[in-house]
């Protein structure tokens, strides 16, 4: 972020962008054993969540005074996880992850009204919630109900993502569609017999609209 605001200092003043919406958040997790034995669950049911965005737009290079290529460094607020589906007791669960993120994106720029772009980003965990609908092995006479627990410690406090992205901008407005696929191993438990790797991606729509003076007609 330092290495971008110095960019941006040294080009001319970027624009700002404020960005809201939602996304679609799964979670893999794998476990494994020294015999080769594998265990595999996808909570990937559709689980959509806030996503909240502030972002300075640098243009790196220019034509005609129309951005060509530029320079996204941004800093937002999110919750992402996942969603299991329902077994045949009703039994079911979600995991959020209430998280600070931080990083950039590079844009190419077509036409003045489309750019596609690639980027990286760190996610900063601030808590960790498991919500369960009853216990995995609760009788049917028992009547099921929703149960929030604090997993914090079961996940790593920090996270990598790779992305990509597609935006169409119109006046002050632009509509993003991103993909944010996860890097890193969420996974905390120490001690275990076991080999677990849990992963996350997620997948966003989002709603921008430029600060201050008003950009150039596309």
């Amino acid at each position: 972020m330092a290495f971008s605001l110095g960019i941006a200092t040294a080009y001319a003043s970027p624009h700002q962008e404020v960005q809201i919406g939602i996304t679609h958040n799964t979670l893999m997790l794998k476990v494994s054993n020294n015999k080769g034995a594998q265990y595999l669950e996808s909570k990937s049911k559709l689980f959509l969540q806030p996503c909240y965005r502030y972002t300075l737009h640098i243009s790196l290079l220019k034509k005609a005074d129309e951005p060509k290529i530029s320079l996204s460094p941004f800093i937002g607020l999110h919750a992402f996880g996942g969603k299991g589906a329902s077994d045949t007791n009703n039994y079911k669960d979600k995991i959020i992850f209430y998280a600070c993120e931080a990083g950039f994106q590079t844009s190419f720029h077509f036409k003045n009204r489309v750019s596609f772009g690639l980027g990286m980003k760190s996610n900063f965990f601030t808590s960790v919630s498991h919500k369960y609908y009853g216990y995995v092995n609760q009788p049917d006479s028992m009547i099921r109900s929703w149960i929030l627990m604090d997993d914090s410690k079961q996940y790593k406090v920090y996270s990598f993502n790779a992305g990509g992205n597609i935006k169409y901008y119109f006046n002050r407005f632009t509509i993003t569609a991103e993909a944010w696929i996860g890097l890193s191993n969420l996974n905390n438990e120490k001690g275990l017999p076991v080999t677990k790797k849990v992963t996350e991606n997620n997948y966003r729509l989002l709603l921008g609209y430029t600060l201050g003076k008003k950009k150039n007609k596309k």
